[in-house]
């Protein structure tokens, strides 16, 4: 007899909370290494704000309080509502942009 369940992997939230968290101190790793580089590298103003909207956006829902899918797409729908303020950031539009993008691939992914 064939098994039709769906193959989808079973809800862990921590698994999940622990990979918020790699990605938030993964991107602030990488906006620590390059911020220095600007001066000579004005082109790094762009990965700078990117890395910015990053850990901000996975640092906070690392940090939340969730435990469901629904409970998850809810937070990450109230940090739409969150202006980041750092003095680090180079364009506030551009990173703006990137916390809003980065919350929606959240959302996407744990909608039902």
């Amino acid at each position: 007899m064939e098994n039709n369940k769906s193959t989808k992997s079973p809800w862990d939230a921590a698994r999940i909370r622990e990979g918020f968290q790699y990605a938030a101190n993964d991107a602030e790793r990488y906006w620590n290494e390059i911020y220095p580089k600007v001066p000579s590298q004005p082109s790094y103003k762009h990965l700078v704000d990117e890395m910015v909207a990053k850990f901000y956006v996975y640092d906070a829902l690392a940090a939340r309080a969730w435990n469901t899918a629904p409970e998850l797409v809810k937070a990450a729908c109230e940090l739409l509502e969150v202006e980041i303020c750092e003095q680090q950031m180079f364009d506030h539009q551009r990173v703006k942009q990137h916390h809003e993008r980065f919350l929606k691939c959240v959302i996407d992914q744990y909608q039902d």
